[in-house]
């Protein structure tokens, strides 16, 4: 009888990688022990964003303590080995101000990034209201 366990398997595995830290995702106010709001998970999703169009992200140093120190005092550069779209580069450095206070990261939040150019023609409502489906083995509740 033929098992999964029999099968030959084929394991491609970066070894050298270095994964990505939750260091490089802290926002600025964290690092500076000055408290935080939900200014920064705005942060956190342009550090994102420059990671899936960058393949790493911008403030990244040698070190934890360097990374922390690139993202309180280092300005945001976008590499020239591949540019952007206008609207993208946009999105990203109004979420990655520094301020808490200044960019999209002001008490607005979502509604105020929505509004981006970046998302023109997007329809949010439809997005939710579509894509609100979630597998059953991944239903947290029991059913009763």
């Amino acid at each position: 009888m033929l098992t999964f366990k029999s099968l030959p398997q084929l394991v491609a595995e970066l070894t050298n990688a270095r994964s990505v830290g939750i260091d490089e995702y802290l926002s600025p106010e964290i690092i500076k022990s000055e408290g935080h709001v939900t200014a920064m998970d705005w942060w956190t999703l342009g550090i994102f964003l420059y990671l899936l169009l960058y393949g790493r992200t911008p403030f990244k140093g040698a070190r934890n303590k360097e990374t922390q120190a690139n993202m309180a005092l280092k300005s945001l550069h976008y590499p020239k080995s591949r540019m952007a779209s206008p609207q993208a580069l946009d999105l990203i450095w109004r979420l990655l101000v520094k301020d808490p206070a200044s960019g999209l990261r002001t008490e607005k939040g979502a509604a105020e990034m929505k509004l981006h150019s970046f998302f023109k023609g997007l329809n949010w409502a439809h997005i939710v209201s579509v894509y609100t489906y979630v597998p059953r083995h991944f239903n947290v509740f029991v059913d009763k």
